[in-house]
């Protein structure tokens, strides 16, 4: 199944992370694929496509995640996102997946 559109509630550590995409839940892996920005860089808002498997537990496992607008990019979709840091002060390059400060 394909899935498009703005993530949200991000959790976990990459690669192993969940959000909520299309009002489905997506869980990602070491497995996963994901291209046109990295793991570490998805946040709330950004927007992908997810190319995945229904699982029967009503979850989607994401086998490919490509970024096609990162939250704040300006819509060049490279997948640079937001420079915020995050809640804890650091900049979001150790797998650290939790949103920035507002």
């Amino acid at each position: 199944m394909t899935l498009a559109g703005a993530i949200q509630s991000v959790a976990g550590t990459c690669p192993a992370i969940s959000f909520t995409l299309e009002g489905r839940r997506v869980v990602t892996s070491g497995d996963t694929e994901f291209s046109k920005g990295e793991c570490r860089e998805l946040r709330e808002g950004t927007e992908v496509v997810v190319d995945g498997v229904l699982t029967q537990d009503g979850r989607v496992r994401g086998d490919r995640v490509r970024t096609t607008r990162a939250k704040g990019d300006g819509g060049r979709g490279n997948g640079d996102g937001d420079k915020e840091k995050n809640k804890d002060g650091k900049d979001g390059k150790k797998g650290d997946v939790t949103s920035p400060t507002v």
